[in-house]
């Protein structure tokens, strides 16, 4: 079989699964965006590469399918212009393609990248045209939708009518090698302490929610019992926005910092109990599965595509998207310290089972049947 993955401009995740498949002996091409920051795959890989050019674009597309001449296009992401352009020239050579959304069409989403236009005409019909004319067509002509939660796969069904499969997106070796259960839980003795990595979008992370979680914590007279940590790049002014909010809440067990990398980010893992997770819409939930496989139990919502594993598999909790339901989370782990190490070791045997080897396994019989 001859596979062509389809880049998206954060592409790890493609390089994962391409590599995984090279050896189960798929033979594998990958289109990637000449601008992007991952860099392209080393030639002793055996792995084809296409660059996709911000100018002439549909030529490029074109001469990987002649060139590649793929059995089938895996296509990840669907949310700018390039993975439409890859979806319309597919059709145009009949190349059966799958297609994996990666939480993108969900309507928290949609909505959210409809008000972030600044011209009225747009958010007002211009996604609808969007929607009907590009996104749309785009599902309707994909052999198989590949979803990375059941929530995702629910929620397509039910407005789309596409068929899907679901299974998680895997998790890095190096993430395992990582994991501190060999450490006593819990570490911190007198009061569970709650982390949050990632970029600091108020809104898309849910980060105003975890706030309001904290000040209704605290108000049940929990506040020497807990401890937050959010750690992240800023995004749309939010240091000083959650710092605002930091003072309006008295909010005085929360900690706001910059953001953390390598082994600054080990050691906040190292320190941590429990990472939240409560995004009102995200991708591929990479820094929660980087949690999880460091053993960490997780806070998460079913819209952040991590919370339906989180429930299945118990290592954490899943959640509303309200305030109310995030406080009682945290208060049920501030009750139940006890819980932290059995959930962090079914957290690190979900990652093991799921890692980029086991994904390709799942993903083969999908392609198999899709061409």
């Amino acid at each position: 079989m001859r596979n062509l993955e389809g880049d998206r401009s954060e592409s790890a995740e493609t390089k994962m699964i391409a590599r995984a498949l090279v050896k189960r002996n798929i033979t594998v091409g990958a289109l990637y965006r000449k601008n992007s920051s991952v860099a392209a795959f080393d030639p002793a890989e055996n792995i084809a590469q296409y660059a996709t050019l911000d100018d002439g674009e549909s030529l490029c597309i074109q001469k990987a399918f002649v060139d590649f001449q793929p059995d089938l296009l895996h296509i990840k992401s669907c949310w700018v212009p390039l993975h439409v352009r890859i979806a319309k020239q597919a059709r145009k050579y009949d190349i059966p393609y799958l297609l994996e959304p990666g939480g993108h069409l969900g309507v928290i989403h949609l909505n959210h990248r409809s008000r972030e236009r600044s011209c009225p005409l747009w958010r007002k019909i211009g996604r609808r045209i969007y929607r009907n004319f590009f996104d749309v067509p785009m599902l309707k002509h994909a052999v198989l939708t590949r979803t990375q939660s059941y929530w995702e796969q629910q929620d397509l069904e039910s407005r789309y009518h596409v068929k899907c499969k679901t299974f998680p997106t895997g998790f890095n070796e190096e993430w395992l090698s990582a994991c501190r259960l060999h450490h006593p839980y819990p570490r911190n003795t007198d009061h569970v302490h709650f982390v949050f990595v990632g970029r600091l979008d108020i809104f898309q992370k849910g980060l105003d929610l975890i706030l309001e979680a904290v000040r209704m914590t605290n108000q049940a007279g929990l506040q020497s019992r807990f401890k937050i940590t959010l750690a992240g790049p800023e995004s749309n002014n939010s240091y000083a926005r959650l710092n605002n909010l930091l003072l309006r809440y008295s909010l005085h067990n929360v900690t706001v910092t910059g953001p953390v990398f390598d082994v600054e980010k080990e050691q906040l893992f190292e320190s941590a109990d429990v990472f939240l997770h409560p995004s009102r819409f995200e991708e591929t939930a990479k820094l929660a599965r980087e949690a999880a496989a460091a053993g960490l139990p997780v806070i998460a919502s079913r819209e952040s595509n991590f919370g339906d594993w989180v429930d299945y598999e118990k290592f954490g909790l899943c959640t509303e998207l309200s305030a109310s339901a995030l406080s009682n989370a945290l208060t049920w782990f501030i009750k139940h310290p006890d819980q932290l190490q059995v959930m962090g070791g079914n957290a690190v045997r979900f990652a093991k089972r799921w890692n980029w080897d086991n994904v390709a396994a799942a993903l083969i019989p999908l392609y198999e049947d899709c061409v």
